[in-house]
């Protein structure tokens, strides 16, 4: 019996224009909304290539 670790998913959003660090075929726009895992979406925050949206007006 095998355990999978749950993946926690995070959406960013891309300020700078860029590719995949894996996968250099993958290129990422500015204002791309993206999921990546919590550790890597922190990662490209903290480097300055993405932030967390912000939440949206509710409408009336």
């Amino acid at each position: 019996m095998s355990k999978e670790k749950e993946v926690t998913k995070v959406k960013i959003v891309m300020l700078t224009a860029c590719v995949d660090k894996d996968d250099n075929k993958v290129r990422y726009e500015v204002g791309t909304e993206v999921e990546f895992n919590k550790e890597r979406a922190e990662a490209a925050v903290a480097a300055g290539y993405a932030e967390y949206p912000q939440p949206s007006d509710p409408e009336i």
